[in-house]
């Protein structure tokens, strides 16, 4: 019946929530949106024109293959075509506002049309449905100095250039007639239609303007309501670090802090800021787009997050240097020593979850400062350092060889993805056929990428890492992303193992509650373990969805962000506009994968803990 009949007989998933995304339990979900102007009332309309359309499509579509069409179904088939040009139209108004889901309305309601035309064409032949087809023609007939009228009527709005209320007018009235002329010929749809788009074109071209203009504007105004005020937060840090250092306390919320306190109180406010810095770089992309040019924001965004890193560094070693100086000028070596090791356990879990070269050595200097005149305890620390240094080496070189075993045949799911998604024949993926080079990006329609890229991974093993426990619960990993790919699974037995391995480094590295960890290395180590978090974990693929990078990034949760880590933002998410045959996809179109694993073992650094095969 058409060239991609076969391959759509397919049983069709029900409406869910927009929070969703496509994936392998339900293909056809609609992409999510994010807030801006007023896109999520337009992506709802959308989403029910999309889930109308499927559900007669599943219904009349296999019968149109046993060329069995009821003609009592005529009406609805009908009604589907206007709703799929209703599904064309309003996607390409989406991605006027920024909405990557509208790429993805668009291309859905064209793939349908290839097989629905196919539909109607059979209908138009079919005995039983030529009274109605003749109904319609004798109606259209009729109307015929009525749509005179209105030709006059359109044109003289478009004269006025009433934009808005040409578009209303017309659009009104083609939905009701698409439900209907879609059955009589090719020329006679014509006929019908042709007067009115000289006034169509000239509507159009103008509220394509105009939408791209309330898009860019709307995206400017959410881009500023998010993007994070860092000359106000270096300010309230600089408040709070000159109350500590003269009085050796701060008030964070109304309540009095100590350095401990106040160093995870800074971590918490670059966390915030670097989430909200996301938001907004994931806004600019997509003002870009609508704008058909580069974000001129872009640069001042990743200029001003880098310098931002870079002065928090400043004030994390500020910190602990007053701290230091406190505890000297205290004169007791036990309070010295609990300064500092408080000190190294409120920073370890930071330094655990982010790799920013500059704020670790930023922290072992100040550090320094506990160590550089106190021969008691800078003694101590060099003990330590020797007695658990080549400890964690050689931990790390044993789990470092058995996780390369298991990897062998648990491959990294990132490294994997290009071949696993990359479109073949007329399955549409995230790569095109031929390797170019580009990133994850939405070739045809979400559903086809989910289900190519599930067919070649699904229920088969991999790995990805580094893994971080979400929030407080011990219920939920996640894998950061990198290379398009992130990954969120249940930890259930795996996070018992990992405390096993937690108690068997803690005796390992001589620490008690009344001996904490003397290193910083042995203090990473140790709040990694307690954190549940992992380098690598390993299991089966169990799902996975395909999600819009500008969306995804855009609507972040704060407890997520380590997904990308703190310090400089990475340019490669994102390479740049398309220009000519360049190979570089806009925004809008950019796609990455978020895989769940049924985890089997974790590569904690220090330790290889395997779950019994089932």
């Amino acid at each position: 019946m058409t060239r991609t009949l076969a391959p759509l007989l397919i049983v069709l998933a029900a409406t869910s929530p927009l929070a969703a995304d496509p994936n392998t339990t339900q293909p056809q979900l609609p992409l999510d949106a994010y807030e801006a102007q007023n896109s999520l009332e337009l992506h709802a309309r959308c989403t029910a024109w999309l889930t109308q359309a499927e559900e007669t499509i599943a219904q009349i579509l296999p019968l149109a293959s046993e060329n069995n069409l009821p003609a009592a179904r005529m009406k609805q088939a009908g009604q589907v075509n206007a709703d799929l040009n209703q599904l064309i139209r309003n996607g390409r108004h989406l991605q006027w506002m920024g909405q990557p889901s509208g790429i993805d309305f668009e291309r859905r309601g064209r793939y349908w049309k290839l097989s629905w035309d196919k539909v109607i064409e059979a209908y138009r032949a079919l005995p039983a449905a030529q009274r109605t087809i003749e109904g319609i023609r004798n109606k259209m007939r009729q109307e015929t100095a009525r749509r005179q009228g209105q030709v006059k009527s359109l044109e003289q709005l478009v004269q006025a250039q009433k934009w808005q209320q040409a578009e209303t007018f017309w659009y009104d009235q083609l939905t009701e007639w698409q439900a209907m002329i879609c059955f009589l010929s090719p020329g006679e749809q014509q006929q019908i239609l042709d007067p009115f788009q000289p006034a169509v074109a000239a509507m159009e071209r103008a509220m394509e303007a105009i939408r791209r203009a309330e898009g860019r504007d709307a995206l400017e105004l959410r881009r500023q309501q998010v993007q994070p005020d860092f000359n106000q937060t270096l300010a309230a840090v600089d408040r709070l670090l000159a109350d500590f250092e003269a009085s050796g306390t701060a008030a964070v919320d109304g309540q009095s802090t100590d350095a401990a306190g106040l160093l995870r109180h800074l971590a918490e406010r670059w966390k915030s800021d670097h989430v909200r810095l996301l938001a907004a770089r994931a806004l600019e992309w997509a003002r870009g787009d609508v704008m058909q040019q580069d974000s001129p924001a872009l640069p001042t965004i990743y200029s001003a997050g880098e310098q931002f890193s870079g002065e928090m560094c400043k004030r994390f070693e500020r910190l602990i240097a007053a701290e230091a100086r406190r505890a000297r000028t205290s004169g007791d070596d036990a309070v010295l020593r609990q300064a500092y090791a408080a000190c190294l356990q409120a920073v370890a879990p930071l330094l655990v979850r982010t790799d920013y070269a500059p704020l670790e050595t930023s922290l072992r200097r100040a550090l320094a400062a506990f160590t550089e005149q106190s021969f008691g305890l800078g003694e101590d620390v060099q003990s330590y350092e020797l007695a658990t240094g080549e400890l964690l080496r050689w931990r790390r070189r044993v789990a470092d060889a058995r996780a390369r075993q298991l990897m062998q045949e648990a491959s990294d799911l990132r490294a994997r993805l290009p071949a696993a998604a990359r479109s073949q024949m007329q399955v549409r993926g995230l790569f095109t056929e031929q390797p170019t080079g580009r990133q994850a990006h939405l070739v045809g329609t979400a559903p086809e990428a989910v289900r190519l890229t599930a067919n070649n991974l699904l229920g088969r093993p991999g790995s990805l890492g580094p893994v971080y426990q979400l929030g407080n619960s011990a219920g939920t990993g996640i894998a950061r992303f990198e290379q398009r790919v992130y990954a969120s699974f249940p930890l259930g037995e795996l996070r018992g193992a990992l405390d096993q391995a937690a108690g068997q480094l803690r005796g390992e590295l001589l620490v008690d509650e009344q001996h904490p960890p003397l290193s910083l290395d042995a203090a990473r180590a140790l709040a990694a373990a307690q954190l549940g978090d992992a380098e690598r974990v390993g299991g089966s693929v169990n799902d996975l969805a395909v999600e819009a990078l500008v969306t995804r990034q855009a609507t972040l949760p704060a407890a997520a962000w380590m997904l990308v880590p703190l310090g400089t933002l990475p340019a490669a998410h994102y390479p740049g506009r398309q220009v000519g045959n360049g190979g570089v996809d806009p925004a809008l179109e950019q796609m990455q994968v978020r895989f769940s694993l049924q985890p089997a073992w974790a590569h904690t650094g220090y330790a290889v803990v395997e779950l019994p095969a089932p």
